[in-house]
């Protein structure tokens, strides 16, 4: 088995956050115009402090409904809207573990921290786009290996081809080619 995927490989760099007090139609503009299912929300010092979803983002409209605003949208600041962080991930992380985080959540898109600053923001799809792409990998290496493995049970008939044998194969796997060679 190769070497697992890490969220640094399949996380979006994050390039920008929003404030709390920044207004909340600013922040669901920047939402839509960059097709963001969420943007990261930091304090002064790059400190996340929340996250704000385009679910939060729906909220508004369903106070309108529910609470009667006759006068149009009811605005205010991102902070009146974003949702707590209930968890973070780190860059190392293999994407099986970030896919195990992402099933104990609610959230499409989680935030990627590096020694407390976020550097990224990771999807559901990127975790997926990330398996499937760990899968056809290991699928084409063990089509390789057992190709390799039977070009190798024929018996070796000089030193460079045992040198092949021994370099293409475990040790244990190695034996068995010289153990049937000496049946053959």
């Amino acid at each position: 088995m190769s070497k697992l995927p890490t969220a640094r490989e399949y996380m979006a760099k994050c390039t920008f956050a929003i404030h709390p007090e920044e207004d909340i139609f600013g922040a669901i503009d920047i939402m839509v115009y960059r097709g963001l299912p969420a943007i990261p929300v930091v304090d002064e010092q790059d400190r996340l402090v929340g996250i704000l979803t385009d679910k939060d983002c729906l909220r508004i409209v369903s106070y309108m409904v529910y609470e009667g605003y006759p006068d149009g949208l009811h605005t205010g600041a991102v902070a009146d809207y974003m949702s707590p962080v209930k968890a973070t991930l780190e860059p190392h992380m293999d994407i099986f573990l970030v896919a195990g985080i992402f099933l104990k959540t609610q959230f499409v898109t989680l935030p990627v921290l590096e020694e407390g600053k976020i550097v990224g923001v990771i999807s559901r799809r990127d975790i997926l786009r990330g398996i499937l792409s760990w899968q056809r990998r290991e699928r084409i290496a063990e089509v390789h290996d057992r190709e390799a493995f039977e070009q190798t049970q024929k018996r070796p008939t000089s030193i460079e081809q045992m040198q092949k044998v021994l370099g293409a194969h475990k040790r244990e796997q190695a034996a068995e080619v010289f153990r049937q060679s000496r049946k053959s």
